[in-house]
C-alpha cells in the first residue's frame, strides 16, 4: 500500500509518515522541507503549497515518481496565520493562509483528476475551528471551513474516491506552542487549549497519528464529502 502525505516534515504529517513507514508502507511526502531520512520506502518532494504555479510544475516534474496510485492521500499541510480581531486582519493575511490551507490542496486534487489518479481515500485534515467561529481565529477558521466545502464539492467529481474532512482534535504540535503564547484573557477560546496541554485531551502527534490510522478504514462508513470529528468516531 502507498500513502501520499502533504506537510510530512513536521507535526502530525511527520507522525503519519513515520507510522506508515514503520508498517512497511510506501510514503510519498510533499513538503517545503525534507526529512533527514534515507528510507527506501520514502519518496520526498520539496514543494510549497502556497505557491500554486510552482506546486503544479513540481507535481508534473514528479509525475514518473507518482505514476503509481496512492491508495490513501492525507492533505495535511497547513498554516495557522495571525490570531486577532477579524477587523484587524488584512486581506493579505487571509490570502496567505488560504493559499496553503485551501488552494494548494485544490491544485493537488486537480492534478490527480488530470492525471487520472484515483486514490481509494482522501483525508483532508480539518479542524473544529471550521465550525466554531471562535473570536480571534479568523483566517484559520475561514480556511478550514472552506476546506470542508472543498472536500464536499470534489466528492461529487471524484466519484471513485472516498473523501473525508477530518478534525483530529487537539494535537500537541508546534502550532499548539504558538497558541499557548496567546493570552486567554484576550481570546477566551484559548483557555481550553491551554488547560488541555499535558493531558489525554491533547495527545502527542505520534499518538494522534496512530489513532487516525486505526480509524482510516472505518471512516469510509461516513458519506463521502462528510466532515468528521475524530473524537466522535466509534467503531
Amino acid at each position: 500500500m502507498s500513502v501520499l502525505i502533504t506537510g510530512h516534515s513536521s507535526g502530525l504529517g511527520r507522525a503519519l509518515a513515520e507510522n506508515y513507514l514503520k508498517k512497511g508502507k510506501l510514503v510519498w511526502g510533499i513538503s517545503r522541507r525534507t526529512l533527514d531520512r534515507s528510507d527506501l520506502d520514502l519518496v520526498q518532494i520539496e514543494a510549497d503549497l502556497s505557491d500554486m504555479a510552482a506546486l503544479k510544475s513540481t507535481l508534473n516534474n514528479a509525475q514518473d515518481i507518482l505514476s503509481g496510485r496512492p491508495q490513501i492521500v492525507f492533505l495535511n499541510a497547513a498554516t495557522l496565520g495571525p490570531i486577532g480581531p477579524m477587523s484587524k486582519v488584512t486581506q493579505q493575511d487571509i490570502q496567505t493562509v488560504m493559499n496553503t490551507n485551501v488552494w494548494g490542496n485544490k491544485v493537488i486534487l486537480d492534478w490527480l483528476i488530470e492525471k487520472k489518479i484515483a486514490p481509494k481515500q482522501i483525508i483532508l485534515i480539518s479542524s473544529g475551528a471550521a465550525l466554531s467561529a471562535n473570536y480571534g481565529w479568523g483566517p484559520y477558521a475561514l480556511s478550514k471551513s472552506s476546506l470542508n466545502m472543498l472536500g464536499k464539492l470534489y466528492s461529487q467529481e471524484m466519484v471513485n474516491t472516498h473523501i473525508i474532512s477530518l478534525a483530529p482534535g487537539y494535537v500537541d504540535t508546534a502550532m499548539q506552542e504558538k497558541l499557548r503564547a496567546v493570552d486567554a484573557n484576550s481570546f477566551p477560546s484559548m483557555k481550553p487549549l491551554h488547560e488541555a496541554q499535558g493531558t489525554t485531551l491533547m495527545p502527542s502527534a505520534e499518538d494522534a497519528a496512530r489513532e487516525i490510522i486505526s480509524h482510516v478504514d472505518g471512516l469510509r462508513k461516513y458519506p463521502t464529502g462528510t466532515f468528521v470529528d475524530l473524537r466522535h468516531v466509534t467503531e
